[in-house]
């Protein structure tokens, strides 16, 4: 009997700190997904966040490019939700995206990749340090970066 209190106690505690864990998480996740979506629509200029990141930072969410969409047919933008990770050295979220754009003869030009942003607290706001939109595959270059291993 008394070993099912002591197992419940450590259930509770384990939750609760999950709990703790996921709801600053998904808040961050959430103000990256609507920078995403803001850089999108306004082609990275006019940054809304200047407390939040850079210009160059807010531009580097952009996937596309006005020149490039009035030469279109069609264009579509797709992300993954950015998932966050709280880590002692710095705070990394990373997302997925595909682009496609048909140019007026009907072509597809599909881009792809994974995207990893740097964030952390500072005076008590919330900052975004760096955007990473990498050459190489992003499962290499997470574990690179997220562990400090060289390359």
């Amino acid at each position: 009997m008394r070993h099912r209190k002591n197992l419940r106690v450590v259930l509770i505690v384990l939750v609760s700190l999950l709990v703790l864990y996921l709801i600053p998480s998904l808040y961050v996740g959430c103000r990256i997904n609507k920078i995403i979506l803001h850089s999108y629509d306004s082609y990275g200029e006019n940054n809304p966040y200047p407390e939040t990141l850079s210009d160059t930072s807010y531009s580097s969410f952009n996937r596309h490019f006005p020149e490039e969409t009035a030469r279109a047919k069609s264009e579509s933008f797709h992300h993954t939700f950015p998932l966050t990770f709280f880590w002692p050295g710095g705070n990394k979220s990373v997302y997925w995206y595909t682009y496609t754009r048909v140019n007026p003869n009907g072509v597809p030009n599909q881009s792809s990749g994974g995207v990893i942003v740097t964030h952390q607290w500072k005076d008590g706001e919330w900052v975004i340090t760096d955007v990473l939109d990498p050459e190489i595959p992003l499962g290499v270059l997470f574990y690179h970066e997220l562990f400090d291993v060289p390359y």
